[in-house]
């Protein structure tokens, strides 16, 4: 997935599990509230397995309370549900970049029918030109193939041109010690390395670039001076092609 939807999903989902905080906080107070009540209301037969069901109701009542744990029922099922609508953009844009000549009419009509309350027209764009990235990463990486892409959220220098577009995670320090500074949308162009975070834009220069290397799932920036930075990269191929084309741009 995604590390821009992956942290979207996170956001969502906390905001379900809070704004159900309330329900469990009603059902824990309630309960024993109940059986109080119950208690009082009922003979001297039955008031001794009331007595016996509200004390053992406290730990549980107590737990579900705390815990919130209708909240985390509801955080879990819209997790499914959100999984579920991520995959199903993901698998439509793997046909369809199987097939030629395709209509922006059709590509439309194909956003418009993923939308949801959660991913609107926008995003479910970003979400097919990931999923498309990714894959024409793999096809380039064996091709050994450099090509320039269009983006409209770069404002590009002098004779700069883009070569590699994803989503990415942006840290500073070192892998065993390092800080989240942003997620967003990871360039490199014939120039530098760009950054367009949700919260902050960044930009390296070649020429500032002393070493980069690259780990399972990161390439670290090795600079002239500063922090190092991380770019966590979640596909594989992805990673392999942008170190590809570093090493031949630079």
């Amino acid at each position: 997935m995604s590390p821009i939807y992956q942290v979207l999903k996170e956001n969502l989902c906390n905001q379900k599990k809070e704004s159900l905080g309330w329900m469990s906080t009603l059902v824990a107070l309630s309960i024993p509230l109940i059986l109080f009540l119950m208690i009082g209301l009922s003979n001297d037969e039955t008031a001794g397995g009331y007595v016996l069901i509200f004390f053992l109701s406290i730990p549980i009542c107590i737990y579900v309370g705390f815990s919130n744990t209708f909240g985390k029922m509801a955080q879990g099922s819209f997790s499914i549900i959100y999984n579920q609508a991520y995959d199903l953009i993901e698998t439509k844009t793997k046909n369809i970049s199987k097939k030629k000549n395709i209509k922006s009419k059709d590509v439309d009509k194909l956003v418009k029918s993923l939308e949801t309350t959660f991913f609107e027209y926008e995003d479910v764009l970003d979400i097919l030109g990931y999923t498309e990235d990714t894959l024409n990463h793999e096809t380039y990486l064996k091709k050994k193939a450099i090509h320039i892409i269009p983006d409209i959220k770069i404002t590009k220098k002098p004779n700069e041109k883009l070569h590699f577009r994803t989503h990415a995670f942006w840290l500073q320090g070192s892998p065993e010690n390092s800080v989240i500074k942003d997620v967003g949308f990871f360039y490199l162009s014939n120039k530098r390395i760009i950054f367009i975070g949700n919260e902050k834009s960044y930009s390296i220069n070649f020429t500032k670039i002393t070493n980069l290397k690259l780990s399972d799932n990161y390439a670290l920036v090795h600079k002239t001076a500063g922090k190092n930075d991380i770019f966590e990269i979640e596909n594989t191929n992805s990673l392999r092609y942008f170190n590809f084309l570093f090493n031949k741009l630079n």
